[in-house]
């Protein structure tokens, strides 16, 4: 099999587990996506360009922690890694919105950030796992239709929330989504191989 090729054994597929997360992610992302830098400004004071400054960052970050996420996924199991950073990314978004000040928020979020893009290559592994193989195209094809529904729908829930409730509510169900999410991945089957 693809990534399994070198280890001197056959490895068996079980796919007891849906795609990795794709649905509960989108969602999560159409909430915050937009509202976060509109809260930041807005609520909490920043500028435009400090909000830009972390966004960019936590972008470039892909250029570590993506290869260091492969190599670690490959070595650890992408199932068990996968699990653990998207744990520490989780528990990094929530500690984010309950600390004042912009340098505390700034590096929990880019340490979330950190930890989500150290799981991105375990994700797209399993997600490749889960497609028969010679429908890997289109396996990763479906995997991101669900998304392109989610997000729109989960973008209303936030503008209709954020207009009721005010736009620091918005991110408490975000963090509940990703926890929940991430118990379902966790126990929702094995993955041998």
């Amino acid at each position: 099999m693809g990534g399994e090729r070198g280890r001197g054994h056959t490895p068996k597929q079980k796919h007891d587990v849906p795609p990795p997360l794709r649905h509960g992610k989108a969602f999560r992302g159409g909430l915050t996506t937009g509202f976060l830098s509109i809260w930041l400004v807005e609520a909490q004071g920043w500028t435009v360009v400090q909000v830009g400054i972390m966004l960019g960052i936590s972008s470039l970050l892909g250029i570590v922690a993506s290869p260091l996420g492969g190599e670690l996924a490959s070595r650890y199991g992408e199932k068990p890694w996968f699990s653990g950073t998207l744990l520490g990314s989780y528990i990094f978004f929530a500690l984010a919105f309950f600390v004042e000040g912009f340098w505390p928020f700034f590096i929990l979020f880019v340490i979330h950030r950190f930890f989500g893009i150290l799981g991105m290559p375990a994700n797209m592994t399993l997600t490749a796992r889960f497609s028969p193989p010679k429908q890997r195209g289109v396996g990763f094809a479906l995997s991101s239709i669900p998304m392109n529904v989610a997000m729109p729908v989960a973008a209303l829930v936030a503008a209709f929330i954020a207009d009721a409730y005010g736009l620091y509510l918005i991110f408490m169900p975000t963090t509940a989504i990703y926890f929940i999410g991430l118990a379902i991945f966790h126990l929702g089957g094995q993955v041998e191989g």
